[in-house]
């Protein structure tokens, strides 16, 4: 559904840009009534016009020696990128360059979120109303050569929480079929004017997580997942959740993903600390890595991620845990290798998530 075109460079895009020799409409390329006019960076195009276009499409040129490399160097990546408001409009440049699959399309979460008040100066909202109307309506299916990363929910919670590197997912990727994506970032506002500049990200495909989660394996019997921190349990990746075929994710609870998990039990582990009030880092380490939880025929261990700090933070709260059960038959020999075996995970996953910081860094010194 989509390939990559060329890896010595990022691409640069915004609405309606297209490739005016494309006539067929079956072609992954076709946007009807194509023109050069459509590819005008300096004007922002024929569909979404901006003042403003010009100027981060020359800004957007002198990042592609930011992006490759973090992308040569973090390999779990399927992309990096960054995400212009452009007064509305929204426009990207991202790496690898590949070609969007023009024929898809995604739903639209419309804009008005940025009606709320500007994080770094309320007396204002993030957006003007001009500036949210230029966005497709909430519940809109949007043609991929139509793409506005405000439209989008990760990017939305990026704006509304500038002062923490976000993620969100699992979701399907809106330019690539059956592809669930994680996506970790960080919103970049103007220093000086407050101004919402773009939204950041790192997207980490959720089959390569899978691939991490399901080298912890300690037994015959082992089943593994990274979960959301949720009360649904929401499950990120699984050996036994095949994301290239699902059209939904699944719980923990799911008797599919054999891990034997019910309710009662995650409410158990997530309630062994509470990190809504003070708490003592060591004894926050040591509550996870003690516990054994018993279902069924079950026995369970879980871990944080990202793992507590070893010194109090008032601002940290767990996104994630790791959840490992084996058979209790074959866990008398296996308990201790279980340990071992989940904070290696811990270790790998939470690599994952630095790959925002740099992208983040990067665009704050080059952008602003």
């Amino acid at each position: 559904n989509t390939f990559m075109v060329s890896t010595a460079s990022a691409v640069y895009r915004q609405q309606g840009a297209c490739d005016p020799s494309i006539s067929d409409p079956n072609n992954k390329a076709y946007y009807p009534g194509c023109t050069e006019a459509h590819n005008d960076f300096s004007t922002g195009g024929a569909v979404a016009p901006t003042e403003t276009a010009g100027l981060i499409a020359s800004k957007a040129a002198d990042l592609n020696f930011i992006l490759k490399p973090l992308y040569e160097y973090h390999n779990e990546t399927r992309g990096l990128g960054y995400y212009f408001a452009n007064s509305g409009a929204g426009s990207v440049t991202s790496y690898p360059h590949v070609l969007q699959n023009g024929l898809a399309r995604y739903t639209s979460a419309g804009c008005d979120w940025m009606a709320e008040p500007n994080p770094l100066d309320p007396s204002r909202p993030i957006g003007t109303q001009e500036v949210i109307d230029r966005c497709h309506p909430d519940g809109e299916r949007v043609p991929t050569r139509e793409y506005n990363p405000l439209e989008r929910g990760w990017c939305r919670e990026q704006a509304l929480n500038p002062q923490r590197t976000t993620n969100v997912g699992p979701y399907l990727d809106a330019s690539v079929e059956d592809l669930w994506l994680m996506t970790f970032g960080r919103a970049v506002y103007d220093r000086i004017t407050g101004e919402f500049i773009a939204c950041t990200l790192a997207d980490v495909g959720v089959d390569q997580i899978a691939k991490i989660v399901g080298d912890v394996s300690i037994g015959e019997t082992t089943e593994t997942a990274l979960v959301r921190w949720n009360d649904e349990g929401t499950v990120v990746a699984s050996p036994k959740w095949i994301s290239s075929t699902a059209t939904s994710t699944v719980s923990v609870y799911d008797e599919v993903l054999g891990i034997g998990l019910d309710e009662e039990t995650f409410g158990q582990i997530k309630s062994l600390v509470d990190f809504s009030q003070p708490w003592d880092s060591l004894e926050a380490r040591k509550q996870f890595e003690e516990n054994l939880f018993r279902v069924g025929g079950k026995m369970l261990s879980a871990f944080p991620i990202p793992e507590p700090p070893f010194e109090y933070d008032p601002d940290y709260f767990p996104e994630f845990m790791v959840v490992s059960s084996i058979d209790v038959d074959e866990v008398f020999d296996a308990v201790n290798r279980m340990d071992a075996a989940v904070s290696n995970s811990v270790s790998e996953l939470i690599r994952d998530t630095l790959i925002a910081g740099f992208v983040g860094m990067a665009i704050i010194v080059i952008v602003i």
